[in-house]
C-alpha cells in the first residue's frame, strides 16, 4: 500500500482554449493550468477581530505565466460558538497575504459561520497582477464576538484549488 504525504498536492496540466462571443467582441480564455491543493486536520484557533494567517495548511503554487489571472477556490467546513446572536467566524484564502480582488477583507474566497453545526462552505476569488513564480496561498481567520471557531469541524477535506487562466479580448 502506498502512503501519501499530507497535504497532498494534484496537479492537472491542461490546455484548452475557450471562445466565447458577446454581440461585438471575442474573449478568448484559456485554462493553462489547474492544481488542487488538500488538507485533513482540525484547527481550533479562536483568533481576534482582526484577520491573521493559520499556520497551517499552506500551499505553494507556481504561477506559469505574468499575464494570467488566478481563480482560487477555497473550500471547507466550519462550525463555532458565541452568544445567542452577533458572532461570526470568518476564514479568508489569500495569496502571499494579500486578498483576491478587489483587495478587501470583505473580498473571495471568503468562508463565514455563526452557526454551531458543522456545515460546508465554498467560495472563489479572482487574483490578478501576480507576477510568475511561486506564490504562497495561506488560509486567514478572524473571529467577530464567537467562543469557539473551529476549521475542518467535521474532520473532513480543506481544499483549495487553483485555476491559471490567460483571457485575451478581441474587439
Amino acid at each position: 500500500m502506498r502512503t501519501l504525504a499530507k497535504p497532498l498536492a494534484v496537479a492537472i496540466l491542461v490546455c484548452i482554449t475557450l471562445v466565447l462571443v458577446w454581440p461585438s467582441k471575442r474573449v478568448h480564455a484559456t485554462l493553462l493550468n489547474t492544481v488542487v491543493f488538500t488538507a485533513e486536520f482540525i484547527d481550533n484557533t479562536l483568533g481576534t477581530s482582526t484577520f491573521a494567517p493559520l499556520p497551517s495548511p499552506q500551499f505553494t503554487y507556481t504561477k506559469l505565466s505574468d499575464t494570467s489571472v488566478l481563480k482560487l477556490t477555497y473550500q471547507d467546513t466550519l462550525s463555532g460558538s458565541g452568544p445567542a446572536t452577533g458572532w461570526v467566524c470568518n476564514y479568508q484564502a489569500r495569496v502571499d497575504g494579500n486578498t483576491g480582488d478587489p483587495g478587501t477583507d470583505s473580498t473571495p474566497p471568503i468562508l463565514t459561520t455563526s452557526t454551531s453545526f458543522t456545515n460546508s462552505y465554498g467560495s472563489a476569488g479572482i487574483f490578478s497582477g501576480l507576477p510568475s513564480g511561486d506564490h504562497q496561498i495561506s488560509i486567514w481567520q478572524r473571529n467577530v464576538g464567537a467562543t469557539q471557531c473551529v476549521r475542518n469541524s467535521g474532520g473532513y477535506v480543506t481544499t483549495v484549488i487553483v485555476v491559471l487562466q490567460y483571457y485575451f479580448i478581441e474587439s
